[in-house]
């Protein structure tokens, strides 16, 4: 607002606003062409001159003969908030909490959880008709999961379906996923060993470690089952499943895990979000892996066990060891199948 002095000089509000704009936003002074590029000059106060409100008081003014007046003298100013925008969602209005990590380093499920559950309870029992809805990386991380959600048990059940196919046992297969709680139970480990707290890419890190130790299963499984079709005795064929398999999954298991503790140890800003997914495979498998060579083994004669005391209860007189599994009879029938086409001929 203008004071009688200013009045009385000749200015008009206009041309004090637009020395102030000139002063601290610029004003294009004029354009030169270097080649294709134009480069516009400005001019406007220094950094330090714009720094604070305190300097508008001290501006000099011109007035329309030449002469220059302090800000202060010829006008006064009221600060307050600017028009904002009003912004719906879902026809509501809605306000936007945005926030950065200060460090990046650290977790942000933490945070995250902290505001969600001491923060904004505090805020809405203070107000009325308000909700909270969290979007950015919590909202991607809920679409996240639940995409997972919906697919990864498709995956899983097929999976479980392929194993079936192969092994035609029902039981193997559900041995096989047996071991699969073991391998996260070392992925979580390796977590409090590092000091990293589970996150999304902590789970995409599980999903991968599933499939992983599925495999090593498979191969030690399929391998007792071959030894059975060769005629070996059940005792043996796992005894020597569990010899043969022992260097080529440990072998696997060592360089796939060496191979990633680069990545957990690197301290840059762009390993950060890896590192967890990293963490899941790597302890995960190590873990795995040893439990796998001891107790799938166990694991299959104790299944073994199961079936004989079953195939008794059932009525079974002459019940084996063998009898009971699908090598053996697949062998049985590959026998009678020869027996009778050399009988035929």
């Amino acid at each position: 607002t203008l004071k009688p002095r200013a009045n009385a000089l000749g200015l008009k509000l206009q041309d004090v606003v637009g020395q102030v704009r000139q002063g601290f936003y610029g004003q294009e002074a004029q354009r030169i062409q270097r080649g294709r590029d134009e480069i516009r000059v400005w001019v406007r106060y220094t950094d330090e001159d714009r720094s604070s409100l305190g300097f508008l008081d001290r501006m000099r003014i011109r007035t329309p003969d030449g002469a220059e007046y302090p800000f202060s003298e010829l006008a006064t100013y009221t600060v307050q908030r600017s028009v904002s925008h009003i912004n719906h969602l879902d026809r509501r209005r809605e306000i936007t909490v945005e926030a950065a990590q200060k460090d990046d380093t650290k977790p942000l499920l933490p945070i995250a959880q902290d505001i969600q559950n001491n923060v904004v309870p505090r805020v809405l029992s203070q107000v009325n008709g308000v909700t909270v809805s969290y979007e950015g990386q919590s909202r991607e991380t809920n679409k996240v999961t639940s995409s997972i959600r919906k697919a990864f048990p498709l995956a899983f059940i097929g999976m479980f379906i392929l194993i079936v196919l192969v092994f035609r046992s029902y039981a193997q297969a559900a041995l096989v996923y047996s071991l699969i709680p073991l391998g996260i139970m070392g992925a979580v480990w390796g977590h409090g060993i590092e000091g990293l707290v589970l996150n999304m890419l902590s789970i995409y890190g599980l999903i991968a470690l599933t499939g992983i130790v599925v495999n090593d299963s498979i191969v030690l499984v399929d391998q007792v089952n071959r030894n059975m079709l060769g005629g070996q005795k059940l005792y043996e064929a796992v005894y020597n499943s569990a010899i043969s398999r022992l260097r080529p999954i440990l072998l696997t298991t060592l360089t796939t895990s060496i191979g990633l503790y680069p990545l957990i140890s690197e301290t840059s800003r762009q390993a950060q979000f890896l590192i967890p997914m990293a963490v899941s495979v790597a302890y995960g498998l190590i873990f795995g892996t040893f439990t796998l060579l001891l107790v799938l083994p166990a694991g299959f004669l104790v299944l073994n066990r199961v079936r004989v005391h079953w195939a008794y209860l059932l009525g079974g007189k002459n019940v084996t060891p063998e009898s009971v599994e699908p090598a053996f009879k697949e062998r049985m029938q590959a026998e009678q199948l020869a027996h009778r086409e050399n009988g035929c001929g």
